[in-house]
């Protein structure tokens, strides 16, 4: 899944995630809500990788982990914060979720997929 409500970002990511060798297309939610009820439909064995945008109007990032965290089983869900913020804080504030396994600054680019693709927890998402 990618979340993020610019449309040139999601179009960006959807197509680098898609030539990079994501295992499946991933798909695209430009507000976190719809997301939101998409995510609690699927079932707990569904494995997922999201990549989430943290600055969004109604419902941001962190609202939208804070409505998953109970709800998402850690070994099936993954998430990715991408962002344009390059605070310390918001890095430090994402590390203490444990669903979040990277932290990518926008655009995504060849360099950082290649560095989430050797996380061993997120290399099954990805062709090897």
């Amino acid at each position: 899944m990618i979340i993020d409500d610019d449309n040139i970002a999601l179009f960006l990511h959807s197509t680098i995630l898609n030539d990079y060798g994501m295992v499946t297309e991933p798909e695209v939610f430009n507000s976190a809500l719809p997301a939101l009820k998409h995510f609690e439909k699927d079932d707990d064995n569904v494995a997922n990788l999201i990549f989430l945008d943290i600055n969004m109007p109604v419902m941001n990032g962190w609202s939208f982990l804070e409505a998953i965290k109970d709800h998402a089983n850690d070994n099936n869900t993954k998430v990715v914060i991408v962002t344009s913020s390059t605070e310390a804080s918001e890095r430090e504030k994402a590390n203490a979720y444990s669903l979040v396994k990277g932290f990518c600054t926008k655009p995504l680019n060849e360099q950082q997929l290649i560095k989430l693709q050797a996380d061993a927890q997120l290399a099954p998402f990805f062709r090897l």
